[in-house]
């Protein structure tokens, strides 16, 4: 049974691990550290901009996914930015302390790489942007999380787990099934569903 606090614990063991062979935080664990915070999916999280977050009302809008996208003509794929595939995927979700803390530090790291990049560095309002300032392709990006995960030990974790673990937390701490799915982006009548996941967790609804 997880609580908010077991949980915010484990959002910092990750934080902490993450560096690339040069010593450089790897962004894959700020990544991964604030879909297990936030539930968010990758696509969510890499279409994030700095504008949906609200520091003073303390929320996140998710309003945008990043998706693969084939131009016909040519077959060259590129990633384009573009609405959910379902009105309950936008929403909002809250900007805890342990998320503030995740994207303060996933700041610092964006001002490291656009100094590493120079000339190379692409102008941007991203989040969790590439190491030139580009968005990331939602299939990279995963990828990326997922050897990050298998480099410090944790094979057995994947990204649908954190968001497995949101939602276990939240319910473990009173919040109720209808509200989780919302949160998470699904369809309020799939509510029940959410909460026979995670009963089994331990979430006491309220």
């Amino acid at each position: 049974m997880q609580t908010t606090k077991e949980m915010n614990q484990e959002i910092a063991d990750v934080d902490s691990q993450g560096r690339s062979q040069d010593g450089i935080k790897d962004s894959a664990s700020y990544m991964f550290a604030f879909i297990m915070a936030t539930g968010v999916r990758v696509g969510e999280l890499c279409a994030l901009e700095t504008g949906d977050i609200s520091w003073v009302k303390k929320y996140i809008d998710i309003t945008k996914t990043a998706v693969r996208f084939k131009y016909n003509p040519t077959g060259k794929e590129s990633i384009k930015v573009s609405p959910p595939k379902t009105e309950c995927s936008n929403r909002r979700v809250p900007l805890s302390p342990a998320v503030e803390d995740i994207l303060d530090k996933q700041a610092l790291l964006v001002s490291e790489m656009q100094a590493r990049a120079g000339d190379k560095w692409n102008d941007n309002t991203l989040v969790f942007p590439t190491a030139e300032g580009n968005i990331h392709d939602p299939f990279a990006a995963r990828s990326m999380i997922e050897r990050f995960l298998k480099r410090e030990g944790k094979a057995d974790t994947s990204i649908y787990a954190a968001r497995h673990a949101y939602a276990a937390a939240a319910m473990n701490n009173g919040v109720s099934a209808q509200d989780v799915a919302r949160a998470l982006g699904v369809k309020d009548y799939a509510a029940q569903d959410t909460a026979d996941i995670y009963r089994e967790r331990g979430p006491r609804e309220r």
